[in-house]
This record gives C-alpha cells, structure tokens and sequence, in this order.
C-alpha cells in the first residue's frame, strides 16, 4: 500500500509539471513570467525529478499499472461512482476467473426451509382414533395436586368421577349431590373418551375435585368416596360396597 500511495503522488507532481508545460511553455525561455499562482503549482526546477523520470519510464515500458478503479455503488442509488483503490470502501467481495467460488450466506427463508427440511422426516405423533384400553387403578390413594392456600378444602367448584362404560349406574346421590359421572368408553370413538385419555388419564376409577383452596385427585376405591360430609375422609355409600368389584372394573 506504501508503494502505490508513493506511486500516486509521483503521478501527481508528473501531471503538475507538464500541465505547466502547456500553459507557460519551455521553463527556461518564460520563466520571469511566471504568475504567483502557478509559482504555488510548479516545483523548484526547470525538468522533472529523476524519480518522475523513473515512474514515467516504468509506465511506458509495462513495469507499473496504476491502480485498478473500483465502483462504488451507494445504498439507495444505483448510480456508480468510479474511485481509486486507496481510497475505496470494501463492499462485496468479487471472484475472478480463477478464484475459488464464494460461499454466500443463507438467506432467512432460506435458512427456514432448510431447518424445516431436516425435521421432516421424523414421524409426528399420531392421535389415536380409538380410545385405548385403561387398567384398573393399582393404588387406593388421594393426592394434593394443587394448593392453593393452608386452609382445609370445604368450598367445592368442581368434582368429576370417570367410571369405566361397564360399571353399573349410579345409584342417586351415592359419590355426592355435586359429583359429575363421566364414562370412559374403551375401544370406541366417543370424543369425550378420547379427550380424555389425551388430557392423561392412566387408569380407572378416577375423580377429579376442585376447591377453592386445593384441588385433589382420587384413585380406586377412593375416587369412589362420597366427600359431601368430609371433603378430606369422604365415606363410602352403602350402595357401592355392596357390589364395590362392578364399579372397580376396567
């Protein structure tokens, strides 16, 4: 880089002195006529330096090219402007002839397409069309699944019982007067079995309480508790015990 801005001074001072030639011609028959502006222009002497000798003589013979012009095309104008590589912003890069091909970055969708290209092939679950066959709870047991605050549970918003479809009908108010009996219809297409097994139900009976200040989940002979008197005991209506294998069915 030394070299060429070296280079292009020289050029400089070569066009200065011989843009004197024309206008004042031979130096040394005119030079008391000098005017004060072109003493500013002119160098101290009355032929070139020998180091302008030297570049003029290295241009003719084929030793030194001057820089390449480079185009320099502004962001929102199409128009180019030509201007020496000193001075040039590096903008693109170019391939030559013999150069190596240059890899371009992906675009955005580009890249999107290519993301989505390498999950297509991974098999998306499929929902099932029939409800699959549920077992029979293997634990009596009731679980806090949610809490809300310290209190004992007493203000009931919801209570859902889902039975298997082969368990006999319910007799009154035996889970309780606000108790909700669903049934889970194994092999079928009812949607409401479907959701469901996809909302995660595992096995059966199951229930579902909701309190203000916790929600509860029951399962087995527990889930088939009437809690209406004590939502944290509950007690089992006599009607159930009785034939309590037909409700424990799967």
């Amino acid at each position: 880089m030394g070299f060429i801005r070296g280079s292009l001074l020289q050029l400089k001072r070569a066009a200065l002195f011989l843009l004197a030639l024309l206008l004042i011609g031979p130096l040394s028959a005119h030079a008391q006529h000098r005017s004060p502006e072109l003493e500013k222009l002119m160098p101290r002497y009355d032929k070139p330096p020998p180091e302008v000798l030297r570049l003029i003589e290295a241009v003719r013979s084929g030793r030194f090219k001057p820089p390449p012009i480079v185009r320099k095309y502004t962001k929102h104008s199409e128009k180019a402007s030509a201007e020496t590589g000193q001075n040039a912003t590096m903008l693109a890069h170019i391939q030559g002839s013999e150069g190596a091909p240059i890899k371009k970055p992906l675009s955005s969708d580009k890249g999107k397409q290519d993301i989505g290209s390498a999950y297509s092939n991974i098999p998306k679950p499929q929902k099932p069309t029939k409800a699959p066959n549920l077992p029979r709870c293997s634990e009596n047991r009731s679980i806090v699944a949610a809490k809300i605050t310290d209190e004992p549970p007493k203000d009931l918003l919801d209570d859902l019982l889902v039975l298997s479809a082969a368990a006999p009908e319910v007799p009154g108010n035996a889970f309780g007067a606000a108790t909700k009996v669903a049934r889970y219809n194994a092999g079928s297409s009812d949607p409401l079995s479907l959701k469901l097994f996809q909302m995660g139900l595992k096995c059966l009976p199951f229930r579902a309480r909701s309190y203000k200040q916790r929600s509860v989940q029951d399962m087995g002979k527990n889930a088939l508790l009437n809690f209406d008197e004590s939502p944290e005991k509950g007690k089992l209506d006599a009607r159930i015990s009785a034939s309590i294998d037909k409700w424990l069915r799967e």
